[in-house]
């Protein structure tokens, strides 16, 4: 399971964490060489995928998730043995297919941490 802050993401079957980094280059004019800066403490960004099973409510379990993308930072903690990270809930994108109805939602939940 997964928890952020105190809402249990329903049914979550992947999570992946990814670094980020972002090179800046400057174009300095009339000068042969641009400047470039680094920032590599970006955060990392966490994708989190599950599935909302056998749930007559799911729209309202997909509502609650989106709720809490507020722009307020909270603990996620991926229950994996690994330490919990401050993170805000950017988007979550709910698709359904055709062979699991609309009873069975997927979803993708992307987070994005915090110092």
């Amino acid at each position: 399971m997964v928890v952020f802050g105190e809402y249990r993401l329903p049914h979550a079957l992947q999570a992946t964490v990814q670094d980020s980094r972002i090179i800046h280059d400057r174009l300095i004019p009339s000068a042969s060489v641009g400047h470039r800066t680094d920032e590599t403490a970006g955060g990392r960004i966490i994708m989190v995928s599950g599935e909302i099973r056998d749930d007559p409510d799911y729209v309202l379990r997909l509502e609650e998730m989106r709720v809490k993308a507020d722009d307020t930072a909270r603990t996620l903690d991926l229950e994996d043995g690994s330490a919990a990270i401050n993170a805000k809930l950017g988007t979550i994108v709910a698709s359904w297919t055709v062979e699991d109805g609309l009873e069975r939602p997927t979803y993708a939940a992307t987070f994005y941490e915090t110092s």
